[in-house]
């Protein structure tokens, strides 16, 4: 496994070896992993907004991985922050409830 900053505010984190229920249950920890913390003198919650997305389902390389994945984390952060979005399926029309795939990209600026 791999955590690191792609830019600015988010994060990546690479799972190569877990499947779909690991990598929800990945997610999941982070977010409550993050919104557990409490920095003196900050008054607000520290919240994350992860998206999901995985190879070869989603993409077929690593370019595309990113965009689909940033993809799912702009949808979390426009349904209301501090949740976790998995990318839609191929050829489905619903958002990210289908499947949780090993790539998570995350947002942990505070402010989703």
């Amino acid at each position: 496994d791999f955590a690191g900053r792609t830019d600015g505010d988010e994060f990546l984190v690479l799972l190569p070896d877990t499947g779909p229920e690991g990598a929800e249950k990945a997610a999941e920890k982070i977010c409550g992993a993050i919104a557990s913390i409490e920095v003196p003198d900050v008054d607000r919650a520290i919240t994350a907004s992860l998206g999901i997305a995985g190879l070869p389902v989603h993409a077929s390389d690593g370019d595309g991985l990113l965009r689909i994945a940033d993809r799912a984390l702009h949808v979390a952060r426009s349904q209301g922050g501090n949740r976790v979005e998995l990318a839609p399926m191929p050829g489905s029309s619903e958002g990210g409830t289908v499947v949780a795939l090993p790539t998570l990209r995350v947002d942990a600026a505070g402010q989703d």
